[in-house]
């Protein structure tokens, strides 16, 4: 058997025919572009955008000798229309080519450019605090014209600039401050300079007499007519464009009508579910606006629906692309830790309720902000905000809360009250303790351990291991699930699971609430789902204590029992 070369291959097969890769139509002529040229003239067939894709019709014929050539046409192709080449072999037999889109130079050169016509850019943010529910209309009309404008989202592509040369690399830009400066320019066309700036944790633009506001670019002036040298301290004194506005008060609602507290609340439960819809400025106005309306007393002090409208909107800003934009970043943290100071101020973490639980979880799944945060847009967005006492919020508290959220560590205080009763504590690992002492019922010392540290979203597990017996027990919490290996020393490890209500927990469900939520699996010597599940999690290969439990030490090759 003999193996031809890829010469040999080439010269016997037939030739291929060329095909069209383009077709870009300028006023009556249509520039097409061939990967070869044809050896023989050929016909160009058009099927209109109009009709059916099978439907075919002769256009022209295309000289051979060039794989450029351009073909004029009586009437121009609509930009859309598919064209084919047909070429024709030596033996006349005809070939229908790929079929292409014709280009249109004028369509193209035009940019389809959507213009949404702002409401808002006359209102202040005080307006939006007053009973005049038009203005909260006029703001809802603006941010569903958003969501549907698919666009209004998406920050222009970086193109080179005009003063690149060609075969030279572009100039190095700084995309981070022009995506940056593009955002607040964005976010004055949608809602006006004033409630930009009250989005973005921005100092609110000067006022004129009149109420208009000044703009935030800078005018450039030639130096021989800026005429600095006709001001004088007494006339720059006595100019009255400028007008320093009052700070504003936190507002208060509790007196407002029900229909107007209602309408507010409707509404922030409406933009709470297209805020990931809208740019990230106008998801910050909202977000902001909607924790004003809450501490001002829109709802009720122990209604549970601002915590939950509050978290959506916090979860939401918190997967938005921003870019990268540093700026964005800082404001999105530093907004969002003021927000969940607003709720720990409103939860009672000694009870373990649904507002109670939502906050812990929130705080842990946004710990990162604290990376973020800066003090003076921290201290921005805490005015206007007030406590349930109805002080105003004070960025002090919330720069303390930031500082503990850092650094707190949960097991601390456990730690401390266990060693004080005279149990002997470790830290296998960092969800992990591992109690042993002079007690008999590990079982419940490793419950008592596990009820003390603060409830967080992720588990926590507590072995407890007793020196005057052979005893152990691990438990593991991770509401609502309780599971627990208990082994005495002289039998098989028996499991046990619970699914405990919001009231209960590893301490309360000791004595009454033992079989309360009790989930059966089988056999209470085989380790259920659940186990093997929340142990890989905390990074733990066995339920045994951890001298031979924990993954990467000696007996790790234990298995579950």
């Amino acid at each position: 058997m003999s193996i031809s070369g890829p010469e040999e291959q080439r010269a016997g097969a037939p030739a291929a025919h060329p095909l069209l890769l383009s077709a870009v139509m300028t006023g009556s002529d249509l520039s097409l572009t061939l990967n070869r040229p044809l050896a023989s003239p050929g016909a160009l067939e058009l099927s209109l955008r109009s009709e059916a894709p099978g439907i075919w019709s002769a256009l022209g014929q295309v000289p051979a000798g060039t794989s450029t050539p351009i073909v004029r046409v009586a009437d121009p192709v609509p930009a859309n229309s598919r064209l084919r080449l047909l070429s024709y072999d030596a033996e006349g037999a005809e070939h229908a080519g790929r079929l292409v889109f014709v280009t249109d130079k004028v369509s193209v050169s035009r940019r389809q450019v959507v213009t949404i016509k702002s409401r808002t850019t006359t209102i202040k943010p005080s307006d939006l605090f007053g009973s005049d529910l038009t203005v909260i209309a006029a703001l809802a009309s603006d941010l569903a014209d958003l969501a549907s404008d698919l666009s209004a989202s998406k920050a222009p592509r970086v193109t080179p600039g005009s003063d690149a040369l060609p075969g030279q690399p572009e100039p190095a830009r700084d995309t981070d401050s022009s995506d940056w400066l593009w955002c607040q320019e964005q976010a004055a066309a949608h809602h006006g300079r004033s409630l930009a700036a009250f989005g973005l944790g921005m100092p609110a633009p000067p006022s004129t007499p009149n109420g208009e506001h000044l703009a935030w670019e800078d005018t450039l002036v030639e130096d021989a007519e800026a005429g600095l040298s006709d001001d004088t301290a007494e006339t720059v004194d006595a100019d009255p464009d400028v007008v320093d506005e009052t700070p504003l008060d936190p507002p208060d609602h509790t007196g407002d009508h029900d229909d107007i507290r209602i309408a507010r609340r409707r509404r922030i439960a409406k933009w709470a579910d297209v805020i990931n819809t809208v740019p990230v400025a106008s998801s910050l106005i909202v977000l902001r606006l909607s924790m004003i309306w809450w501490s001002a007393g829109d709802w009720d002090a122990e209604d549970p629906e601002p915590q939950r409208v509050i978290a959506t909107m916090l979860k939401a800003i918190s997967r938005r692309d921003t870019r990268n934009m540093k700026e964005v970043d800082e404001r999105v943290a530093s907004l969002g830790l003021v927000a969940l100071t607003l709720m720990r101020d409103r939860v009672d973490l000694t009870i373990r309720d649904e507002k109670a639980l939502r906050f812990l979880r929130l705080r842990d799944e946004l710990a990162y902000w604290v990376l973020d945060a800066r003090r003076d847009l921290v201290e921005e967005y805490c005015k206007l905000l007030r406590r349930p006492s109805g002080m105003p919020v004070d960025p002090e508290q919330v720069m303390e809360n930031v500082a503990e959220w850092s650094q707190e560590d949960p097991y601390a205080d456990v730690v401390a009250d266990l060693e004080s009763a005279g149990y002997s504590v470790t830290r296998p690992g960092k969800r992990l303790l591992c109690v042993s002492g002079d007690f008999r019922d590990p079982d419940r010392v490793a419950r008592l351990a596990a009820g003390h540290v603060p409830e967080s979203s992720l588990p926590i597990g507590v072995w407890a291991v007793s020196q005057v017996g052979k005893g152990w027990a691990l438990v593991i919490w991770d509401r609502p699930n309780l599971v627990k290996a208990v082994n005495s020393g002289t039998a098989p490890t028996r499991w046990r699971h619970q699914q405990l209500g919001p009231l209960l927990g590893p301490i309360t469900s000791m004595e009454d609430g033992s079989h309360l939520g009790l989930v059966r699996h089988g056999r209470l010597v085989d380790a259920p789902l659940i186990a093997h599940e929340l142990m890989g999690e905390l990074g733990v290969a066995s339920p045994h204590p951890p001298a031979e439990g924990l993954l990467g030490v000696a007996g790790a090759d234990h298995v579950l029992s």
